[in-house]
């Protein structure tokens, strides 16, 4: 991490600075501050995301939009996944 310091160290203190609250500046939650890790990226592929990182990928076949603007995002914490099929025929 030393060795890259001079582009990690900007980063992470521009990330505290998004979530310190300035009434109370002499502690920060790191909990509010998350690293997501990228397979095949390298250290100057570092970026700092003000919101939402979502990795779902976009599903093609299905014909979705690719691109949304001032949408309202509503966030869940359980996993939601297609209706079962009624297996049973009687």
């Amino acid at each position: 991490v030393s060795a890259n310091a001079d582009i990690l160290a900007p980063i992470a203190v521009d990330a505290v600075l998004k979530v310190i609250d300035s009434k109370t500046a002499d502690n920060v939650d790191l909990n509010d501050i998350k690293i997501v890790k990228k397979i095949g990226g390298t250290t100057d592929d570092c970026e700092l995301v003000d919101g939402l990182v979502l990795s779902q990928r976009i599903s093609k076949v299905a014909g979705g939009p690719r691109r949304v603007e001032n949408a309202k995002v509503g966030l869940i914490q359980f996993c939601l996944s297609a209706p079962k099929t009624d297996m049973e025929s009687g």
